[in-house]
């Protein structure tokens, strides 16, 4: 928003507001160093007005030297018609820390309220679903 200033008759100030949208689309990625993950890169693609609903699509996707994975997520802003948002989401990561391997993926649904969104305070209310195979537990030795 860009105000211009107009002094106007008997000391009125008129006020004009330019409006200009926010893009809709961003591409984000991180390049960095982590003392487990070692190097790692992460890309994340955001569409603010997916195929014109106002609904955010949100997809992400890490690659490390020990992990591999990817999300992909879709917000409604006012589902149902109500003052609340709504969310779906699937995940898929292959994680290697010093303690253990796994392979996971799972989904997810939420719906979140905010009373201020001054102060962000609210509720958030969600059922998350994950499936974990190939499990391993590093404990050294004959213990593995």
């Amino acid at each position: 928003i860009t105000p211009s200033f107009h002094p106007g008759a008997n000391g009125v100030l008129d006020i004009d507001l330019e409006v200009e949208e926010a893009v809709a689309k961003q591409l984000s990625a991180t390049i960095g160093y982590g003392q487990w993950e070692m190097g790692f890169a992460n890309l994340i693609y955001t569409d603010s007005n997916f195929l014109g609903t106002l609904n955010r699509l949100t997809v992400e996707g890490l690659v490390s030297f020990r992990s591999y994975g990817a999300s992909i997520s879709l917000t409604d802003p006012s589902i149902f018609g109500w003052d609340a948002a709504g969310g779906i989401k699937g995940i898929f990561m292959r994680r290697e820390t010093p303690a253990y391997r796994s392979t996971q993926y799972g989904g997810a649904l939420a719906v979140e309220r905010r009373f201020d969104a001054r102060n962000e305070t609210g509720w958030n209310a969600g059922v998350e679903w994950r499936t974990i195979t190939d499990s391993t537990i590093f404990a050294g030795g004959e213990l593995d």
